[in-house]
């Protein structure tokens, strides 16, 4: 009886998402403004994570560098461009992804910034020692 109503709930489930889904796709602009927010911010944020997880020689500076380039290219892309409103978040996360990666790379070697913690990144998860 659980089982069957743990069915019957999943399928009204779905059947609501996916026409409220239908709906919201009709809904271009608030689509593309929600694109358009996202991209200038949320996109710089999955940056700090990501590249922070994978790279212990990125550094804050080089995060706030990728940020100050990423807005403001972003921005231009959008306003006085013909790119469609889909492709600006993963332009502005490649493009703060690299300007973070090299700022990052700049920034340790001329000011001597520590790299961090190797049990931060993925690739320390499995380290005995740390």
């Amino acid at each position: 009886q659980g089982v069957r109503l743990a069915r019957s709930m999943t399928l009204g489930l779905g059947i609501v998402a996916t026409a409220i889904a239908f709906y919201v796709s009709t809904l271009e602009r608030l689509l593309q403004a929600s694109s358009e927010f996202l991209s200038l911010f949320a996109a710089p944020v999955l940056v700090i994570f990501l590249v922070g997880m994978l790279n212990r020689r990125v550094n804050f500076p080089g995060w706030l560098t990728g940020v100050a380039v990423s807005i403001p290219s972003s921005y231009w892309v959008q306003k006085w461009t013909d790119v469609h409103y889909v492709h600006y978040g993963p332009f502005s996360f490649a493009v703060c992804a690299v300007t973070t990666v090299v700022a990052s790379y700049v920034i340790g070697k001329f000011w001597n910034v520590p790299l961090g913690d190797r049990c931060l990144t993925i690739w320390g998860r499995d380290d005995p020692q740390g």
